[in-house]
């Protein structure tokens, strides 16, 4: 049937337990690492060890967009990442430090709004289970209201998107990004950003084309926690951008996982 390639980059992972929050997965990943030094760069390759989780989503044997192991059956991403591809095709890669999966299933969030952004979230069902070891795990997806996200101001976002250069990157890098006011983003986006959205960016740029679907995450001293999917953002990719909200969809993330549904493309 119709398929989707998904690799999971084998980066070292040493130790990983439960915290006082309760995850989706409890074995999500606890890193023996501090989170990346960025100097004054703007973006930065991200730290051996510290993304056990990231995936990156090949879509007609090239490279689509990124997402995030949440369990050991589901990666997530962003609803415009997988939108209209009716026509998934596998892929191999021979290259050291990857595994590759076959997706039998995605699901689109049935709100999902590709014209002005909203409800951009979605999930990809494995075909075979990740089996978790010393290279990888998942990331941690808070499922209950321990850790009040409206409080975080200071995130990390991953992706292989264009870089200074405007050329994706070759390798995995990691951008520092600080929240945005609803007021500075409307007026930046000359639209509403909505109560299930983050905006976030820096005086030196934010994601890039390319970055979609990844994880916008925050460090808490042991681990990264993901709060945000890199959803839009402008096109000179140096002011903000948009990320659906992690939090105001856990129960949706619950759910959705929580099901076999083997089929194509649907809209829960």
């Amino acid at each position: 049937m119709k398929c989707l390639l998904v690799l999971l980059a084998v980066i070292d992972l040493l130790f990983w337990h439960k915290g006082s929050a309760s995850f989706l997965d409890e074995d999500c990943a606890l890193i023996n690492s501090s989170d990346v030094d960025f100097g004054k760069s703007r973006r930065h390759p991200a730290k051996r060890g510290t993304t056990p989780w990231m995936a990156m989503l090949i879509i007609h044997h090239g490279f689509g967009c990124g997402g995030t192991l949440i369990t050991k059956n589901f990666v997530l991403t962003a609803a415009h990442c997988i939108d209209g591809q009716d026509q998934f095709s596998c892929a191999t890669r021979s290259c050291r430090g990857v595994e590759s999966y076959n997706v039998i299933n995605a699901i689109i969030h049935i709100d999902y709004n590709p014209v002005d952004g909203t409800n951009d979230i979605g999930l990809l069902e494995l075909h075979s289970e990740v089996r978790y070891n010393n290279h990888i795990r998942p990331i941690c997806i808070v499922t209950d209201d321990a850790i009040n996200i409206d409080n975080i101001n200071v995130f990390t976002a991953f992706g292989w998107g264009k870089t200074e250069t405007r050329q994706a990157s070759e390798v995995l890098m990691a951008v520092r990004l600080f929240r945005r006011s609803s007021e500075e983003c409307n007026f930046e986006f000359k639209h509403q950003v909505r109560e299930n959205q983050i905006c976030a960016g820096s005086a030196i740029g934010d994601t890039c084309e390319g970055d979609s679907g990844g994880p916008l995450a925050f460090y808490d001293g042991e681990r990264y926690i993901q709060v945000g999917i890199v959803s839009y953002g402008t096109k000179m990719c140096n002011a903000s951008a948009i990320y659906t909200d992690v939090s105001k969809y856990k129960d949706w993330i619950v759910t959705n996982t929580r099901k076999n549904r083997r089929g194509n493309i649907n809209r829960y």
